[in-house]
């Protein structure tokens, strides 16, 4: 038994062996019908070459196509030029002196134009496709050249845009130029990117165009700020306010210059407003719903935040941020006006202790934001408070607010029963009535004081 189980295993493995031999002769024979330049790729001093292979799945265009483009890119990683240094150096002008950042350029390659490739050679055989294709080197370089002489003349015009917006006071505009024209010239940040202009001049465009997008946020000042702010609780800040005025040590007033207003009374997400004529600031139109007496609104110049919106590339990004300086920030204080309050009870029982009640009552609204009056303030809003006994357990209570100019804002008359079991002596039925109005009457008068 276990002599015919040891010839059914090595029966086994000799067919498994027969077929791996019958395997490798088969693949050894593919080998051998493939074609010279598959197996190797060709060399030559004049000619770039790159090879493509697709497996032969779907419609023939599909996988055709596909040999190609892995070819395109096999001939771009033969003639893609490196950055032979693991750095690119840029200057920056920054307080009149130098100042060198270097950026990783390990990973970035130069832009490769293919414009009068061919292919040369085909082959295919049961389960995959090749193909061969090729570029003079003249072409390559010459196609290159072009392309670069444009991006170059592209770049110029936006950075020459940019120069003219600045000398027009119109700084955000020309920043955009600036970033426009570093973008154009991404693919040649690795090589000499000067331009000659028609008056002979030769100007480096990556480097003026970083200068020049640094030197807009570069000694920003605010002028004729205000301190503070006073207003109601409660109501909207006027935007035609001016909080201060944008100027540049160099340039003057900053019109269309964008900033951001924060501020510690609203959650609402600051949008992006832009100076006005002379370099004017101006607040949104937030309202000021806190019942603090005090709270701050922040001018917030932040170039960093601006060349985010200008530019998704992370690396211009990470370039230009180095040479802007930090944010300007400017608090202003926001001084709310308390509202005064006269509060006046009368009641023709004289057993309530009305003293004692417009003391609690006083003191309600002074936790809420309002102060009681005093007798030199003439912004005062007066409340009247009348309690009539109807029965032993029921008060009509009328109540009445006018404004500081006499005119009535608020009346209400409405009927309160008391739980006379609950509250059996008149010190709790007056609590009992002054609970019920600070509920009701009280939470509608501070809203009509707050909003007028």
């Amino acid at each position: 038994m276990i002599q015919i189980r040891a010839y059914h295993y090595f029966f086994l493995a000799f067919l498994i062996l027969l077929t791996n031999c019958g395997s490798s002769k088969k693949q050894a024979q593919i080998f051998e019908e493939l074609p010279l330049w598959v197996k190797i790729k060709p060399q030559n001093t004049l000619m770039y070459y790159g090879i493509g292979k697709a497996p032969k799945r779907g419609f023939p265009d599909a996988y055709i196509k596909s040999a190609e483009q892995n070819a395109l890119a096999d001939l771009g990683e033969q003639i893609s030029v490196k950055v032979n240094t693991a750095s690119l150096l840029y200057q920056f002008e920054i307080d009149n002196q130098k100042s060198d950042f270097y950026m990783n350029k390990q990973k970035i390659k130069s832009s490769n134009f293919f414009e009068g490739h061919t292919i040369t050679k085909t082959y295919e055989n049961e389960k995959f496709y090749w193909t061969l294709v090729e570029i003079s080197k003249n072409t390559y370089k010459k196609t290159k050249q072009e392309r670069k002489d444009k991006s170059l003349k592209k770049a110029y015009e936006y950075y020459s845009a940019g120069k003219d917006k600045k000398d027009a006071s119109d700084f955000y505009a020309a920043a955009s130029f600036f970033i426009k024209s570093l973008e154009a010239l991404k693919p040649y940040w690795s090589e000499d990117t000067n331009y000659k202009e028609n008056s002979g001049n030769s100007v480096d465009l990556a480097i003026e165009s970083i200068n020049q997008f640094h030197s807009l946020f570069k000694n920003l000042t605010l002028k004729n700020k205000i301190a503070s702010i006073q207003v109601k609780r409660g109501e909207v800040l006027n935007d035609k306010t001016p909080l201060a005025f944008l100027n540049h040590t160099k340039y003057g007033k900053l019109n269309s210059f964008p900033y951001k207003i924060h501020s510690s009374f609203s959650y609402e997400k600051s949008e992006q407003r832009f100076t006005k004529d002379k370099g004017t600031i101006t607040p949104p139109r937030l309202k000021v719903g806190t019942l603090n007496r005090t709270a701050t609104i922040k001018i917030v110049i932040d170039g960093k935040n601006v060349l985010k919106q200008m530019t998704t590339d992370l690396i211009l990004r990470k370039i230009v941020t180095n040479s802007i300086p930090d944010p300007l920030i400017y608090s202003i204080d926001i001084v709310i006006t308390q509202p005064f309050i006269n509060i006046q009870f009368s009641s023709p029982k004289r057993e309530l202790d009305l003293k004692n009640s417009k003391l609690t009552t006083v003191n309600f609204f002074e936790e809420k934001g309002i102060k009681s009056s005093l007798k030199s303030t003439s912004n005062t809003y007066q409340l009247f408070l009348e309690i009539l006994p109807i029965a032993k357990e029921s008060f009509k209570i009328n109540v009445k607010l006018e404004s500081p100019s006499k005119e009535e804002i608020y009346t209400t008359s409405r009927n309160i029963v008391i739980d006379t079991f609950v509250y059996n002596t008149e010190e709790k039925k007056l609590q009992s009535i002054l609970n019920s109005l600070k509920r009701k009457e009280f939470s509608k008068i501070l809203k009509l004081i707050n909003q007028s």
